[in-house]
């Protein structure tokens, strides 16, 4: 199976399709032989034949007619025989083409969706992995090495504007000086207009002022690259979950909580259980019972909301008093001291908890 992960996605296609269909052909032989069998043990004809088709001799080899049954029997037979060579082909072919999306195409496309949606966020900070060695997996390196890109170059660009900022001001301050002193200098010269030529002067005076004029619009350039840019905030995504509060009915009066994924917001932290979508009372019934938990009483769905920078949680929450702790290893039954002292409950769900009473 390793082998087959690291092929590449032509030689993979090829390799589960023919296999597939070798299983399926196997199959499907083995029923037409099982049918023939059957078929062999209820004689159809008066006649006996060669191997080759051909009337061998003319004698009745079975004097009472067909039954019922025998009839059915044969009739099924056939129509058996005739399904098998076209079910199992395309059963072969469906097994092939869902083998191959499940071992060489869905982490890796999945990877990538992630990507592109941290991208479209300005999200330049994470590492895409070469999940195989094939054309996907060499996709997947490529992006990686894109996003190392785009993430350089936003740093370049940022080093380069923080730079240009840094000029601006000092140079805007740089010339400041020598033009007070010129602004001064002339004003003295025309206190004394007789020691000195009033056409250099005026010339003098101008160049002054274009100079000022220069640093002055330096200066607002410098202004406007410090205003922040305001962009428009994406829409929310919205998702929708029912979270259960099981209560175990002991002298401590235990609560049930569980650890997050290590990928994805409030990764590893500890959360309520809870399901995506809203879940009708039946649907979370036959959930409990399916983690074999002893319930004795259900409460009323209540409605919370909690908003995350790009996501809003709309969540239905269940009070659920139990009379064991189950099964489920991934449960962890913990105090309500516990839980309001030593661990780091999200906020999403220590909204629920100040909830309950």
């Amino acid at each position: 199976m390793e082998w087959l992960r690291k092929a590449g996605l032509k030689k993979s296609f090829f390799v589960l399709t023919f296999l597939c269909l070798l299983v399926s052909l196997a199959l499907a032989a083995l029923v037409w032989f099982i049918c023939v069998k059957i078929q062999s043990q209820i004689p159809f004809d008066s006649l006996s034949y060669r191997l080759d088709g051909r009337i061998m001799q003319l004698e009745p080899l079975y004097t009472e007619p067909l039954t019922l049954y025998q009839k059915r029997v044969l009739s099924v037979v056939g129509i058996l025989q005739i399904l098998s060579c076209i079910l199992f082909p395309v059963c072969g072919m469906a097994v092939a083409g869902i083998l191959f999306y499940r071992l060489k195409c869905k982490v890796p496309i999945e990877i990538l969706e992630e990507s592109v949606k941290r991208i479209q966020n300005q999200d330049l900070d994470f590492h895409i992995p070469k999940v195989s060695e094939d054309e996907l997996g060499q996709l997947c390196a490529a992006f990686e090495t894109m996003r190392a890109e785009l993430l350089q170059s936003n740093q370049e660009l940022w080093r380069q504007a923080e730079e240009r900022k840094r000029l601006n001001a000092a140079f805007s301050h740089d010339l400041r000086n020598p033009v007070t002193v010129l602004k001064g200098t002339v004003k003295m010269l025309r206190k004394q207009q007789g020691a000195c030529d009033l056409q250099a002067l005026e010339r003098l005076e101008n160049y002054t002022l274009r100079i000022e004029q220069y640093v002055e619009a330096m200066s607002s350039i410098q202004r406007l690259e410090q205003y922040p840019v305001k962009k428009k905030k994406a829409a929310r995504r919205i998702e929708q979950k029912t979270v259960l509060i099981l209560r175990l009915q002991d002298i401590e009066c235990r609560i049930a909580i569980r650890k997050r994924d290590d990928s994805g917001i409030l990764a590893g932290m500890w959360e309520f259980p809870n399901m995506e979508g809203i879940l009708t009372r039946q649907e979370i019934l036959q959930w409990l019972s399916d983690k074999h938990l002893d319930v004795k009483s259900i409460g009323c769905k209540q409605q919370i909301k909690h908003i995350f920078t790009h996501i809003e949680w709309h969540m239905a929450y269940w009070v659920v008093d139990c009379g064991t702790a189950g099964e489920d290893s991934s449960l962890t039954w913990v105090t309500a001291r516990q839980l309001e002292h030593e661990i780091a409950l999200p906020t999403a769900f220590k909204k629920i908890y100040e909830k309950i009473p």
